[in-house]
């Protein structure tokens, strides 16, 4: 089946070869362990597509061995094996740790165990898929995210240095106006000053705008004072 690795735990011997002999023949590669400590050894060693284990084991029981395993390895699925007195076990375990399914002992066919350990792969290899998919889109996401900021820089210094030019060509104007100059000479004008003072072209302007400014400010004054007589 693929490379679905299978780890059957059961401390009752006979049951352990047996389900181990049925997976083996359907295709599956499988190891045991015939106590709890054993699984979690072999946990921490190896990775396993799916868990069957029984319920009811000494030192560790079947819920301590799914939270074990559920640290270890947390996409592994999981089938429980639980006799009538041990039923409400396995319906925690389905609810708190996690566990796809549970079978009682014993089983009726092969068929019910077959059954359970395809649909538990299958569930198993969806939520693998479902997972990759979202990271694929989380990191598509982070990527557009990452290109959108890049945009936005760079629309921001478009934005700034139109803004500059505007403040530039509006200083040109003004000496163009004031000193008579054509337009080359002006902004020859505005370098050279920048150059001169050390400062860069926009702040250049930004001056001369800003002392036009006052100079239209006095002219206005001017023209609203009274004439002498």
């Amino acid at each position: 089946m693929g490379n679905d690795r299978i780890l059957v735990v059961d401390d009752d011997v006979q049951i352990l070869h047996f389900l181990q002999r049925c997976l083996t023949e359907a295709g599956y590669e499988v190891a045991t362990a015939s106590e709890a400590g054993a699984a979690v050894r072999q946990l921490r060693e190896e990775a396993f597509s799916l868990i069957l284990t029984d319920m009811k084991m000494p030192e560790m029981d079947g819920l301590a061995l799914l939270k074990e395993a559920r640290r270890l390895r947390p996409d592994v699925a999981i089938i429980v094996l639980t006799a009538h007195g041990t039923f409400e076990n396995a319906i925690a375990a389905l609810r708190e740790e996690g566990a796809y399914d549970y079978l009682l002992k014993p089983l009726e066919t092969l068929d019910v165990l077959s059954e359970a350990v395809q649909k538990a792969l299958a569930r198993r290899r969806q939520l693998l898929q479902d997972k990759e998919l979202m990271r694929e889109l989380e990191e598509e996401n982070r990527t557009l995210c990452q290109e959108v900021e890049q945009r936005t820089r760079e629309l921001k210094l478009a934005q700034q240095k139109l803004e500059a030019w505007k403040l530039v060509d509006r200083a040109r104007s003004i000496l163009m106006k004031r000193l008579g100059l054509p337009a080359d000479r002006a902004l020859n004008l505005l370098r050279d000053k920048s150059r001169s003072e050390q400062r860069t072209l926009q702040d250049t302007a930004s001056e001369i705008v800003a002392k036009d400014a006052f100079f239209m400010e006095l002219e206005k004054r001017l023209d609203n004072l009274p004439r002498a007589q």
